[in-house]
């Protein structure tokens, strides 16, 4: 049974303790009695299991399993910070935001996290076991606590606006900090514990991410991996607020923005690919004649592989007669092996994908056909040590192909 998460409040007065390595300066700083700080570090680490605190020469010093709490707490609220700045257009370290910091509760951000992925108050208050009221009651505290609107409400409904949905996405960061902690206090050298959760855009290398995923499951049998495919679009958004780790598959251009990073992993170029047994089969050369008497499979708008069909038939000055249109790499092979249709797949999806006896590419010279795998991840991202050999796996498994 997953043991509860610690309170957004006790963590404060965690934190404000190890800054000023004593119970009093940390009682004085927040408002509270020595004894009720003393009792929240108990409390705190009776929830946890681990001591986090000890009496050194400095007064108050923190144990090496607090010393990694303490860095995934300051993460915490440095994301909390960054939340509230932003939508006040305040600097993070001014005094209105670290008051708005710690007037913020538990119950106010699991509920404006809640709203935030809900399409309703009813729905976010079914997700949290509260009622409507309780809802509503804790969106209208979270605003008094920040200083500003972060809804609209229309008759029932309680929709986050953008400032909401900014100081959500932050909020999301700072509790994906601490289920970080727990990982890494619930691991041991012995023992890696914790998840890695991948984000993998269609059409990317399954086979090569299956083989790192069985390696990883092997050798770290306590780890929870997850794998999530998406589109591009909403594999960034849930990046940007902590949902996924990082995302597997061909890196677009341009590239990602200012807050996330990219490693090129190998190259993967585009082919003009068909079945064994399809009359361009085998041929020394084809040419955009041969190619346009045959029907094709194309991907949707907005993948680069739209955009290189669509310079292909530019290039044509003519349409193919017919077109399917599909994101489904299964759906792909399967119409090329039932019949004589044309489609643009990566090296790798024809050649390391399994279906090398009923595939060819040919030889044709696609232009603008480079395509790279890669990892996006945040550029603030701090890894767990279990999340960290999983990327050095992929890394190395992508030396082999470079």
């Amino acid at each position: 049974m997953m043991k509860p998460s610690p309170g957004y409040r006790s963590l404060l007065i965690f934190n404000c303790v190890g800054e000023n390595f004593s119970i009093g300066q940390a009682a004085e700083a927040i408002g509270l009695s020595q004894p009720a700080i003393s009792l929240t570090i108990k409390k705190l680490e009776a929830l946890i299991g681990r001591k986090l605190l000890r009496r050194g020469t400095k007064g108050s010093e923190a144990t090496p399993d607090g010393a990694l709490l303490l860095r995934r707490t300051a993460r915490m609220l440095h994301q909390v910070e960054l939340g509230i700045s932003q939508i006040l257009n305040l600097e993070p370290a001014s005094r209105v935001v670290r008051a708005a910091c710690r007037r913020l509760t538990d119950t106010q951000i699991r509920t404006h996290i809640a709203i935030l992925k809900s399409a309703s108050a009813s729905e976010a208050a079914t997700s949290l076991g509260v009622s409507q009221a309780a809802i509503h009651r804790a969106g209208q505290a979270i605003e008094h606590a920040v200083g500003i609107p972060l809804y609209r409400r229309t008759g029932s409904r309680l929709v986050v606006n953008s400032a909401g949905v900014q100081l959500g996405r932050r909020l999301q960061l700072a509790l994906n900090e601490i289920s970080q902690a727990l990982d890494e206090l619930a691991s041991s050298p012995e023992q890696l514990k914790g998840r890695v959760r991948v984000g993998v855009l269609p059409l990317s290398p399954q086979h090569f991410l299956a083989d790192i995923l069985s390696r990883v499951a092997q050798l770290y049998p306590y780890a929870i991996i997850t794998v999530q495919e998406d589109n591009y679009l909403n594999l960034q958004t849930d990046l940007r607020s902590g949902q996924i780790d990082v995302i597997f598959g061909a890196l677009r251009t341009p590239r990602v923005g200012d807050d996330l990073s990219e490693v090129d992993l190998f190259s993967d170029p585009y082919e003009i690919v068909v079945r064994n047994h399809h009359p361009l089969a085998g041929r020394e050369s084809v040419n955009s004649s041969d190619l346009l008497k045959y029907k094709w499979v194309v991907p949707p708008q907005n993948t680069p592989r739209h955009q290189i069909s669509l310079s292909l038939f530019q290039s044509f000055k003519k349409q193919p007669p017919q077109l399917i249109e599909t994101n489904s790499l299964a759906m792909i092979i399967a119409l090329l092996q039932k019949g004589d249709f044309i489609a643009i797949l990566s090296r790798t999806q024809v050649f390391q994908s399994g279906f090398t006896k009923d595939l060819i590419a040919l030889n044709f010279q696609l232009s603008n056909a480079g395509r790279v795998i890669g990892l996006i991840s945040r550029k603030d991202w701090l890894p767990t040590e279990l999340q960290n050999l999983f990327i050095k796996c992929i890394e190395n498994s992508a030396l082999s192909l470079k």
